[in-house]
């Protein structure tokens, strides 16, 4: 009999967000399948695995804007969609009083 993959929920901060990642395998392969991210509760963008062999992602902003990688030797990594995602999400200083 095969086994099946395990999927477990991550949540993490960063950037005043919280960015919240569903992750298959977590033991062996750890596969982002999903992940959402959000700022003081409102949602800022999610991101998906397009290709798990290169780590691709593909970014969906909240107002429906879509943005992945156009260099194929320079995938949209996970940590690159965080990143991006989380300085989307920063007000400009004279926002935040």
């Amino acid at each position: 009999m095969t086994s099946r993959p395990e999927y477990v929920v991550r949540q993490f901060r960063e950037n005043e967000c919280l960015i919240t990642a569903i992750v298959r395998d977590p033991g062996c392969e750890q596969a982002i399948i999903y992940g959402v991210v959000t700022r003081r509760g409102r949602l800022v963008g999610s991101y998906y695995c397009l290709d798990h062999i290169r780590d691709d992602c593909r970014i969906v902003t909240a107002d429906g804007q879509q943005h992945e990688t156009t260099d194929p030797k320079r995938p949209l990594t996970e940590p690159l969609a965080v990143y991006t995602l989380t300085n989307m999400a920063t007000p400009p200083a004279h926002r935040l009083a």
